[in-house]
């Protein structure tokens, strides 16, 4: 394995995947400062949500990474958005231990797999989705999953059977379950968990507004991790 510039250790790819497939779930933080990261990181953890992925959409995110990062190892930090090596290494330097992008790009997912990390790359055709998994993908990110449908997934799953496939994109507590009916491993949830927009005005409100967004938050993250639960447990043909 070659370390990128500034990386200390790499990390431990073995409990990432183990965790991620138990747990199934990781918030997009998409857009949120990195003074205001910390709360809601901490409230998702309370909900039971360990997986936050930062996407390099802002000029602090690899802030916000390496902050989140430098706090413990109940947070499992990744980049997302990520679309080129240079994002990758400087992500990697700032801490993230998985990688996300909306597209495939083999020698990306490689370069991922060469830095010891775990690889979750985007795609949506049967040749995309076998291309990334073929180039080394430890998880594919069906994006966006709400244009294809269950029907979509369902179908994939015939001669793909065998291939992890996360659902990213208009993800709901209303749709979720039917997803992994589907044949879905996991969930990618944005907006509808860490919603910018509602961050920022609940910040600029006050201690008040703010205090309830994080409630809201950890209510939220709550719900997501039980559906999982629920599911898993009522259905063994879904532990997958």
């Amino acid at each position: 394995m070659t370390a990128a510039v500034g990386m200390t250790q790499a990390p431990d790819r073995g409990r990432l995947l183990a965790d991620l497939g138990r747990e199934r779930l990781i918030a997009i933080a998409r857009n949120i400062p990195e003074d205001l990261i910390d709360d809601a990181a901490s409230a998702m953890l309370r909900g039971g949500i360990r997986f936050i992925e930062v996407t390099l959409n802002r000029d602090d995110a690899y802030a916000a990474i390496r902050r989140l990062a430098n706090r413990s190892d109940e947070i499992h930090v990744g980049a997302g958005t990520v679309l080129t090596t240079e994002q990758l290494e400087r992500a990697v330097e700032a801490g993230a231990t998985y990688i996300i992008s909306p597209h495939t790009d083999p020698v990306l997912i490689r370069r991922t797999r060469e830095l010891g990390l775990v690889a979750i790359p985007g795609a949506y055709t049967p040749t995309e989705i076998q291309l990334a998994h073929a180039a080394g993908a430890d998880f594919i990110k069906l994006f966006p999953a709400s244009e294809a449908g269950t029907g979509y997934v369902r179908a994939l799953r015939g001669p793909l059977p065998d291939i992890r496939l996360l659902a990213v994109g208009g993800v709901s507590l209303e749709n979720m379950r039917d997803f992994m009916k589907a044949g879905i491993q996991g969930f990618g949830i944005g907006s509808d968990l860490l919603s910018a927009p509602r961050l920022l005005a609940a910040h600029e409100a006050g201690s008040g507004a703010w205090a309830q967004a994080m409630e809201q938050i950890e209510q939220r993250s709550a719900a997501y991790v039980a559906t999982i639960r629920s599911f898993l447990e009522g259905d063994g043909s879904a532990k997958q």
